[in-house]
């Protein structure tokens, strides 16, 4: 494929020159094409591509020019450390069993009972296996195996397994002893010889299915890497993969979301399930007609399962149907000659296979399956349990009938009738026309009724929902849904799970749960401004750092804590110093205290749990004790939590338990009481400015003074909410002071009220910048005056960093390019007289803990995204004060993310849910008595003081 029929996203990957550059690529978008053509503009460069398996390996082979060279991490190992051990009969294995290794583990079994001899030296082999895929050097605690079965804990001693699994690796790595090498044994040995590969480049594919130890291998090398992958197809993590997508910290990352293979049909089914995982870059379907339609019975399809036991049902099914059927890939595969040991073994005869026949009988081995969890031993129990002896005649009709194996998937011009059968392992990287889900995947809805959510759910469960993704994905015409997948379809379409304020349906409920969507903020590539008489680089823009002790200096504020995204400068988790500079030092302070509190450097540690992104940060030659020092320009308060508890909760729900309001009229004012009312929801009490004949003061009330005002509204003044949402268009590119006219002009009437989105880029300073919308009165409405918008746009300087003048002249020339970025708009509004309005639960909810957010979500080009994280309920006129867009700081720009790179999260924090304290849950104070002792306050002040103007 040439460079000029590459799509804008594989472009963008082409020209990168990137040291280290993550692909993200959705099912069927052209990533061999893209890594292809990679290759084709670096000619120059010694290319290796490291495919998952052979088969990926050939034909890739075919695909790539001359000088790429075409591996597997495997095949490259072998040739340094794994031939030796291939020369030796018996020696390399392709997998080892307990009866592989007892006779060396005869000290360990005298004190275990003989029916757990088996289950001892399984536990003994998945430590080995745990250290050979892991990214260590040396074996230890951490990769023992042991389970909670009674018998274990009983008889099964960890130190005990650790001596015993380094003296079988010792034992695999002697050519002379009957102990196998495994193929993920020399690969690890070939790890610890830290060899360097004669390559420039490395394309990493499937990066998302590869294991540790390949991952050290890849990254010990000095060369250019692309990793290439996606995360929802990652299924392997019974074998030991780790998805290397999540943990790369890349330079670039790069999305790829057109699909060639289906169109939207299949897509909008694909996109459902990626939104179970809190996923906000969808998939477009870019290929010919597909539909989602059951299949009818003269056509042919792919038979797509979760596991071996439903293609063993299926087959049997087209036996006495007389159906036409093959496999993808060799029937030996599947494993069905195993499913006839297993039997063997339920009459009591010999089984063929070393490790069935080293259990006494089908009880025991269906027993070790469950304890330790071997999925396919298990499906093997459950055939023969259900077909018994009809077992030896079904799988001799199996091999007669099946017609000859499918590689690439089924032609049109072929055998079409046929029915092809594999598993969702095995199609992955494979298309058909037709596609038929089995039932045997995991339901998205329990038998209780209640959706799946993500954020409980455990490793093996989120690869379950991979599993459905990559079956959904391989249809390029028809897919016919499993019944559990399309009830929760249905289910999605009339009941999207809620988020934010009661009543309000998201798509993408449960993002907080997921560690990689948790949140990343407004990434800056560089921004230059001169310096102390020269050119200083912002290298640390948009840092987000935790902050430990903050102090008041004569300069403005000194912060000391811990920075949490990084970039190239600065490293995640690393402790440093801030200090402010400039004009803006003063108003530090002032900001600081403002986003958090005013006692938040009543001692050094008193905001301790807050969260800030600084911008117009850089890196300084000082150093403060052992603390490098950064020098920022201002900085944001993105969340300020004090509670002690902070610790064990996610950045987003320390966000949920500072930000959250409501904003309304008083519907009865009381002497001393003010117009309007902001009750935040986890307030123990409400602060509010009140005017009166001495000047405006703070005064405080209890938040249950404000729920009962709340209360007591009229059905026509309580707070709206319902949720609009307006699908993303294809961005407008700008070249001209008209063309920026019209771009606000355009994202304004997809109906962002009160926010746009804009993007400048000068080929390699990359800034997107949220902007504040002016509105003008026509007639009884309000409109966005866009005219007034770019005065205060370009009065302000537009984008800072970058000066009017060089905007435009840069736009006359071509050097500098700006995008307006359309987005889902979440406006809030609702009709008053329904009972389920939103606003009439919220105090309920708020007592029972529920949290209120909503979003603004912006994308194009699936890469060009960003959020707006916007906690709270806003009152529905929004044109007066912008109230959906101040409630976390002044400028919303702050909160914009792409990327989604680093996840401020705990790794295991439990949600803490917000709850009214007792305080604030008491009963109103008496307002006369209230108003009594604020003006004798105000009075005995006025003495002290004198008169305020």
């Amino acid at each position: 494929m040439s460079i000029q029929k590459l799509t804008r996203e594989q472009e963008g990957i082409c020209a990168s020159k990137a040291e280290v550059i993550k692909v993200t690529a959705g099912a069927g978008t052209g990533k061999t094409s893209t890594l292809v053509a990679f290759s084709g503009v670096n000619p120059s460069e010694r290319i290796l591509y490291i495919a998952f398996n052979k088969a990926i390996q050939m034909e890739a082979a075919g695909k790539f020019p001359a000088h790429v060279t075409c591996r597997t991490a495997h095949s490259i190992a072998y040739g340094v450390c794994g031939q030796d051990f291939g020369n030796v009969p018996n020696k390399l294995q392709g997998d080892m069993k307990p009866f592989h290794i007892q006779r060396h583990l005869i000290r360990s079994l005298k004190s275990i009972p003989n029916s757990a001899h088996n289950l001892y030296g399984g536990r003994v082999i998945e430590t080995v296996k745990n250290f050979l895929v892991s990214n260590d050097t040396e074996m230890s605690r951490k990769h023992v195996s042991i389970g909670n079965a009674p018998v274990e804990v009983k008889n099964f001693d960890e130190w005990q397994i650790l001596a015993d699994a380094k003296s079988i690796w010792s034992q695999m790595q002697d050519l002379k002893s009957d102990v196998p090498m495994l193929h993920d044994g020399y690969l690890k040995l070939y790890q610890l010889a830290g060899r360097r590969l004669p390559y420039g480049i490395i394309l990493f594919d499937e990066a998302q299915d590869s294991n540790p130890v390949t991952q050290a291998i890849v990254e010990a090398q000095r060369a250019r890497k692309v990793y290439v992958g996606d995360r929802h197809q990652a299924i392997y993590g019974f074998r030991g993969a780790s998805n290397a997508m999540e943990s790369i910290n890349a330079d670039e990352h790069h999305y790829l979301t057109g699909s060639f293979r289906f169109d939207q049909a299949v897509a909008d089914v694909a996109n459902t399930i990626l939104a179970i995982k809190g996923e906000d870059v969808r998939l477009k379907g870019l290929g010919a007609e597909s539909r989602v339609r059951p299949i009818g019975a003269h056509e042919g399809y792919a038979y797509i399962s979760r596991g071996n036991v439903a293609i063993f049902n299926r087959v049997v099914q087209c036996l006495s149907k007389g159906e036409p059927f093959s496999f993808v890939g060799d029937i030996k595969g599947y494993r069905f000659d195993q499913i006839l040991d297993v039997y063997n073994l339920s009459i009591g005869e010999q089984a063929k296979d070393p490790f069935i026949r080293s259990f006494a009988g089908f009880d025991e081995l269906a027993e070790y399956a469950e304890i330790i969890g071997d999925r396919e031993v298990k499906s093997r129990c459950k055939v023969v349990t259900k077909y018994g002896h009809n077992i030896p005649r079904l799988l001799d009709q199996i091999e007669k009938k099946a017609l000859p194996p499918v590689v690439r998937g089924v032609e049109r011009s072929g055998p079409d009738k046929r029915i092809v059968m594999t598993t969702g392992h095995k199609s992955r990287g494979l298309e058909f026309p037709n596609v038929r889900l089995a039932g045997d995947f995991m339901p998205l809805i329990d038998e209780g009724g209640k959706l799946f959510d993500i954020s409980k759910a455990s490793t093996d469960e989120i690869e379950e929902v991979n599993l459905q993704y990559v079956a959904v994905t391989r249809a390029q015409r028809a897919l016919h849904l499993c019944d559990s997948l399309e009830e929760y379809l249905e289910r999605g379409r009339s009941q999207e799970p809620y988020d934010g304020v009661s009543g309000v349906r998201y798509r993408a409920a449960s993002i907080f749960g997921q560690q990689e969507y948790a949140m990343t903020f407004l990434k800056r590539v560089q921004e230059s401004n001169k310096a102390a008489g020269g050119e200083k680089k912002y290298n640390a823009f948009g840092v987000v750092f935790s902050v430990q002790t903050a102090v008041e200096t004569d300069a403005g504020l000194k912060l000391t804590g811990k920075v949490l995204n990084g970039n190239s400068q600065v490293s995640p988790e690393e402790l440093v110093t801030v200090t402010f500079r400039g004009d803006n030092a003063g108003k530090s302070v002032t900001n600081f205290v403002k986003g958090n509190g005013k006692g938040a450097l009543k001692t050094p540690e008193a905001s301790e749990g807050t969260f800030l992104t600084l911008e117009g940060c850089y890196v300084t030659e000082e150093m403060d004790g052992e603390n490098r020092v950064l020098s920022a320009r201002w900085l944001n308060t993105l969340a300020s939590s004090r509670n002690a508890d902070h610790e064990n909760r996610s950045f987003i729900e320390n966000v949920l338990a500072t930000a959250p309001r409501i904003s309304f009229k008083n519907p009865d004012i009381k002497p001393g009481e003010p117009e309007r009312i902001t009750l935040p929801v986890n307030a123990k009490e409400v602060t509010v400015k009140f005017k009166n004949s001495h000047g405006t003061f703070d005064k405080v009330f209890p938040a249950a003074w404000a729920v009962d005002k709340l209360n007591t509204l009229p059905a026509t003044e309580k707070p709206m909410v319902t949720i609009d949402t307006i699908e993303p268009q294809d961005a407008l590119r700008v070249t001209d002071r008209d063309g920026l006219d019209k771009a606000l002009a355009t994202q304004l009437s997809r109906g962002t009220k009160a926010l746009a989105l804009l993007r400048v880029s000068d080929g390699e300073d990359v800034l997107t910048r949220a902007v504040y919308v002016a509105f003008k009165k026509e007639g009884d409405e309000y409109v966005p005056d866009v005219q007034k918008t770019l005065e205060d746009l370009f009065k302000n300087n537009i984008f800072k960093g970058v000066p009017n003048n060089d905007l435009f002249t840069g736009l006359a020339d071509g050097s500098i390019t700006v995008e307006s970025i359309p987005g889902y708009r979440m406006s809030y509004a609702g009709d008053p007289s329904l009972d389920d309005n939103a606003a009439f639960k919220l105090v309920a909810d708020v007592k029972k803990g529920q949290n209120q957010r909503y979003e603004m979500i912006f994308g194009t080009d699936g890469n060009r995204f960003a959020k707006v994280i916007l906690p709270g309920i806003a009152r529905n006129d929004t044109i007066g004060g912008f109230s959906p867009f101040n409630i976390l700081a002044d400028e919303p720009g702050t909160y914009l993310a792409n990327e989604f790179r680093t996840p401020l999260i705990q790794p295991n924090a439990q949600p803490v849910p917000l709850v009214l304290s007792a305080e604030a849950a008491g009963p109103a104070p008496d307002s006369a008595a209230v108003e009594e002792q604020f003006e004798s306050e105000m009075e005995h002040e006025a003495e002290s003081a004198g008169p305020r103007p």
